[in-house]
């Protein structure tokens, strides 16, 4: 019964809601990635940016990929 309604629920926020996102939201906003992006590029390195920004070392790395 709850797993029929949230399926329910799920398929009606995807018709009706264009910006409907299933899962754990992003910790970090894109213009924070960016901006790590940015001191990457400038040649810090991934130790020094988590320092400076607060995004982990794994986080950088998994977010670069997508840019």
């Amino acid at each position: 019964m709850i797993v029929t309604r949230t399926q329910e629920g799920k398929l009606y926020a995807k018709k009706n809601d264009p910006n409907f996102h299933e899962g754990r939201p992003k910790t970090y906003t894109d213009e924070q990635i960016k901006f790590a992006y940015e001191l990457r590029q400038q040649g810090l390195t991934y130790k020094m940016i988590e320092r400076k920004t607060g995004i982990s070392v794994r986080t950088q790395q998994r977010r670069f990929k997508d840019i």
